[in-house]
């Protein structure tokens, strides 16, 4: 298993009447992001990618799992 995991940036925009959904996401180490249309096609992207770890927060950071 690699121990090392890839960081991804991710931006999403404030939905406009011309562009309801708009994200940029890209592996810190390269200089190329991908532009994204849709929240499901985001996801996807990130779900393929089984080495990176999406950490959204916690609702309760205080609490044990």
């Amino acid at each position: 298993m690699n121990s090392q995991a890839d960081v991804y940036v991710v931006r999403v925009w404030h939905a406009t009447e011309d562009a309801p959904f708009r994200a940029t996401a890209r592996a810190i180490d390269q200089d190329q992001p991908s532009l994204f249309t849709s929240g499901r096609d985001l996801a996807v992207f990130l779900a393929s990618r089984p080495e990176a770890v999406v950490d959204a927060g916690s609702p309760n950071p205080g609490a044990s799992s």
